[in-house]
């Protein structure tokens, strides 16, 4: 259903705010993630690495289950500005983070914005909703292992669409190198 959510657009419009995206196809898209059951957490979370396991890699919509150990979070991720990105905590307590990276080397990430959600939210299957063009950080919070299912679709107007679109920082620049970020990165 995600292409569903496509609307055309001009190829000039950057749509940095997702209005590129039906709502209605959008709402569709969360109702359907909200009703994913929430797992145990498979033995590979409760390791000592972070996995990420591609699921659906298209043009415009791409999926990742993320399996992070207690206390652990994945390398930061940067989508291109515009992309509609929801994480559905399946198991555990999820954190997200939206950071600014520093504009020179040497220079300190800052963190600009935090959410946090659990499988087991009274609201019948929490989502973490943001957009592309920050770098991002998934940590799973609190004392035990914790996987979130992320959907990025990706804007129209993005020159090269698929899993290429999504970058790594460079690692001096990562909130772990300039002591911003909390928890242990996994390689």
């Amino acid at each position: 259903r995600p292409r569903a959510a496509l609307r055309q657009a001009a190829p000039t419009s950057p749509f940095s705010d997702g209005t590129w995206c039906s709502t209605e196809a959008l709402a569709e898209l969360d109702d359907a993630l909200r009703a994913l059951h929430a797992l145990p957490a498979p033995g590979w979370a409760r390791g000592g690495r972070c996995h990420a396991l591609p699921l659906c890699e298209e043009r415009r919509c791409l999926v990742t289950l993320f399996a992070l150990p207690a206390g652990r979070h994945a390398p930061l991720r940067v989508h291109p500005v515009g992309t509609v990105i929801r994480h559905r905590p399946l198991c555990g307590d999820v954190e997200l983070s939206r950071w600014q990276l520093p504009a020179r080397p040497g220079g300190a990430a800052r963190c600009v914005a935090r959410q946090s959600a659990g499988e087991g939210e009274e609201s019948g299957g929490a989502l973490l909703s943001t957009f592309g063009g920050l770098a991002q950080g998934i940590a799973a919070g609190g004392d035990r292992p914790a996987v979130v299912l992320e959907v990025a679709l990706l804007s129209p107007v993005v020159p090269d669409p698929g899993p290429a679109s999504v970058r790594s920082p460079p690692a001096d620049a990562a909130p772990e190198a300039t002591g911003g970020a909390p928890a242990p990165a996994c390689l």
